[in-house]
């Protein structure tokens, strides 16, 4: 039970850096086959901001087949990584580990395969290590991961790979270097648009204040975080902030504010089976 529970505290840590990997369009989609796996890719990530995983997970996993039968592995192996991301968020943690090491299996089949992809795959490796209390490893995967979204002139990318640093950083217990990126990343975040990016940021940041005793601060960025969250009509992102202010709450020694929170986490949670909606039951 102590191991489930630690795995489930981890997990619901590690659930901050799937809403910030960013997600990519499929590449070179033109045959009638490969046009098939876009389209299931497209509605598996409809599922997944929904916190629909299970649905999501089986539909990334049509996507595998249609790219396989396509001979496009580039794809293939995306649709993997993603496969692994909605498996991970239902703690089926072999099933999540077979399905990133295909996808890296493929990756190296390829003589030079492109670096968002490359950078997505490593994002999602580096989420599976985190929860798996492989923290430094996790580090050092997003690090390679800023590189190659760097090199391929995608500034969110990188952004959303820093922002997956942190949290290793703050399961290693490195708090200085994690508050020293993140006012970086806080600067960055500003210039934002409304986007899950912008919320998973604001999220951590706001879980990071929390752990330096700044409470009203933590609160202060929480609630914009879900102004984000509600704007955009993400179920899965605002479950995960709501989740956040309960805690921050708890730690205000708000008790009936905290058990609201954590009430609405559960309830917004749409999955039954998902890490958020154990972690606010839990909470509660």
């Amino acid at each position: 039970m102590k191991q489930l529970f630690r795995l489930i505290v981890i997990a619901a840590l590690g659930l901050m850096l799937s809403f910030s990997i960013h997600l990519l369009s499929p590449v070179g989609a033109s045959l009638p086959v490969q046009n098939q796996g876009l389209a299931l890719m497209q509605v598996g990530k409809k599922h997944y901001d929904l916190g629909q995983f299970s649905d999501a997970a089986q539909v990334w996993q049509q996507a595998v087949q249609a790219y396989e039968a396509a001979g496009d592995v580039l794809n293939q192996a995306l649709a993997s990584s993603f496969l692994s991301l909605a498996v991970q968020q239902l703690g089926q943690w072999e099933e999540a580990k077979e399905a990133i090491d295909a996808s890296l299996s493929w990756l190296k089949t390829l003589p030079s395969s492109d670096r968002k992809v490359r950078a997505q795959v490593l994002n999602t490796q580096g989420r599976l290590q985190l929860v798996r209390g492989k923290a430094e490893a996790a580090l050092k995967t997003w690090q390679k991961a800023e590189v190659l979204y760097e090199q391929a002139g995608d500034p969110v990318g990188a952004l959303g790979s820093q922002i997956n640093q942190t949290l290793a950083m703050q399961s290693l217990g490195l708090y200085r270097r994690a508050r020293k990126l993140f006012s970086q990343i806080e600067q960055k975040l500003r210039k934002q648009k409304a986007s899950r990016l912008k919320v998973t940021g604001l999220r951590a940041l706001g879980n990071l204040w929390r752990q330096a005793g700044e409470l009203e601060k933590s609160k202060e960025i929480l609630e914009q975080a879900l102004a984000v969250a509600v704007e955009l009509g993400l179920n899965q992102q605002k479950s995960a902030v709501l989740l956040s202010l309960g805690n921050t709450a708890r730690a205000q020694k708000e008790s009936s504010a905290a058990l609201n929170f954590y009430e609405q986490a559960e309830t917004v949670a749409a999955d039954r089976l998902s890490l958020l909606r154990i972690q606010a039951q839990l909470n509660q």
